[in-house]
């Protein structure tokens, strides 16, 4: 499968991202790694993740355009010496060979600013403040030709059995092919096809929203839960776009994005997940019910918000959204 290259090197940049979270938040503590300790965590995670998922673009297709946001100039100039040293460290350890520093600035900036018929999009870590809270993150592909998203993947390291599970530390990966969604273990294994659910029913149907409340107005999200019918169903916080993956895989049904203000949603923290999730029977569209373009570079173009449901709920949940926007008005 075209995918395969990818899929191993997320399985290698979810290994690297989860020793750093355990170091620097279960284990040695921030305050405990050394000289490392004047760089963050999740910077480490960031660049270390983005070196390992652009070598494989290197190896595996050279010719290939990247978007991503690291660059191996802010590397050089931006993380001392000995932190970079770590880093190269971690990805050595992740990919199990050797690695150099000149390596990692080389694999951070390949691919970019070229012009190709096909692009990688990558998200090394998304969910940040779930990363640095211990809570969940993931880590973000999507392949696009021409104007269509082709394929995508999401890993997601504490992916468990159920949406109110607690981080489950074995994780899973999510992928979108040839118009299929799947799910595999971390470790490998045989991939299941996922599809969203056909929930309806306000009982049953789970709602799925952002932990931070900058990522969102908690308040006109209850107002649209209310109007849809569905203000007593299950909610539940969860970061990053594993939100997606839960919808796809039939584990949540709706998730609301509606800003505090005006605000710019970046391509990588959702094209991924609207690939998987269209592969899967979900659709995705601005608050409005319009379609989204995730091929204009690095901000979705006229995006006020986004609504993600498992298809079935998308209409009652676009007027809902829109009567709570007007009310806010």
């Amino acid at each position: 499968m075209y995918l395969d290259a990818m899929i191993q090197a997320v399985q290698d940049a979810m290994r690297l991202t989860e020793s750093v979270r355990r170091e620097a938040f279960e284990g040695l503590g921030i305050d405990k790694m050394g000289a490392k300790k004047e760089i963050e965590p999740v910077t480490i995670a960031d660049y270390g993740s983005q070196a390992i998922l652009c070598r494989a673009v290197q190896a595996h297709y050279p010719d290939d355009a990247v978007f991503a946001e690291e660059s191996g100039e802010q590397f050089q100039l931006l993380v001392a010496a000995d932190q970079q040293a770590y880093i190269t460290q971690l990805v050595s350890t992740a990919l199990g060979v050797t690695v150099t520093v000149q390596q990692i600035i080389e694999w951070l900036d390949y691919g970019k600013g070229r012009t190709a018929p096909r692009h990688w999009l990558f998200d090394p870590i998304d969910g940040t403040r779930g990363f640095v809270a211990g809570r969940h993150y993931a880590v973000g592909i999507a392949l696009i030709e021409g104007k269509n998203v082709t394929g995508s993947i999401i890993g997601c390291p504490g992916y468990g059995t159920s949406v109110i599970e607690p981080y489950a530390d074995n994780g899973a990966i999510f992928y979108a092919w040839e118009g299929k969604a799947y799910r595999v273990p971390t470790n490998g294994g045989i991939p299941e096809q996922v599809h969203v659910s056909s929930r309806t029913d306000p009982a049953e149907v789970v709602l799925l929203q952002s932990v931070e409340r900058a990522h969102g107005d908690k308040s006109r999200k209850a107002q649209s839960y209310l109007h849809a019918g569905y203000a007593n169903s299950h909610l539940h916080e969860l970061d990053s776009m594993e939100k997606y993956a839960l919808v796809a895989s039939g584990g949540a049904d709706v998730v609301l994005h509606i800003p505090n203000k005006p605000s710019t949603f970046n391509t990588w923290d959702h094209a991924p997940g609207q690939a998987l999730l269209e592969a899967a029977g979900g659709r995705v569209t601005n608050l409005d019910g319009a379609a989204l373009d995730m091929t204009h570079g690095a901000a979705i173009p006229d995006c006020k918000g986004l609504i993600i449901s498992n298809g079935a709920l998308h209409e009652k949940f676009v007027e809902a959204v829109q009567k709570a926007m007007e009310e806010a008005n």
